[in-house]
Formats: C-alpha cells, structure tokens, sequence
C-alpha cells in the first residue's frame, strides 16, 4: 500500500510517469492503481486519492518558475503533520496558489518562490 504517499507532478511530468494526458479522469485512475496521492500541478490542479477528485483554482502562470513546488510538498508535509494526507495536500495546494495569488497581484507574472514563500503564512490566515 501507498496510501501514505503523495507525487505532485506538473503535466509533462505526470504524462511520462503515467503514459496518459493529465486529465482528471486519468489522474483518478492512476491514483487509485498505485493507491497514492496525486496533485497534478496544472492551470487548475487536480488533487485525487482514486476515490475523490477535487479541484484547486488558486495559483497563477507567475508560479511556473523552479522551487514553488517544493514549497507545497513542505506545505503538504506541514498540513500533514496534524492531518489527514488528502486534507493535507487539498490545504496545501490552495494555500500555495492563493500566496501565489498575492504575489501576482503586487508584483505582477514575473516572481520567484521565495516571493511566494513569503506570503504563505499571510495565505494560511
């Protein structure tokens, strides 16, 4: 059992991982198959343990850039210390976006994850 286990692939990632395109339908069957977590990082992630998918519409373009991933796995892992792992990586993943968010709204497109780092704590409020 993985059940313990979360990936957070970006679509190119997810799709040489899986072989398929990184529609919902197949992130909910490839998280059910391997009984992991999936939080695909997408426009509009999708976050699924193979039996529910939801979906997250906070983040921004601006967050395409090396290190705001790793900011949401330690936001998952966070989440996680005190929570169930699903809960966890749904928390995680909108609070990242909605930090990210923030970002965009002061800085514009162009920022890095120490920027979106710096307002976590202000998106976790």
């Amino acid at each position: 059992m993985r059940e313990n286990v979360v990936l957070t692939p970006h679509r190119g990632e997810f799709r040489r991982l899986s072989g398929q395109e990184p529609t919902a339908e197949n992130v909910t069957h490839f998280s059910k198959k391997y009984k992991c977590i999936v939080v695909l990082k997408a426009p509009v992630d999708i976050v699924s343990n193979g039996r529910l998918t939801k979906f997250n519409y906070t983040g921004n373009p601006g967050m395409a850039t090396g290190g705001t991933g790793d900011i949401m796995s330690g936001a998952i892992t966070g989440f996680a210390a005190a929570n169930d792992l699903f809960e966890a990586s749904l928390a995680a993943t909108f609070v990242t976006g909605l930090a990210g968010d923030f970002v965009q709204k002061e800085m514009g497109d162009h920022f890095t994850a120490t920027d979106v780092l710096e307002k976590l704590s202000e998106a976790i409020k």
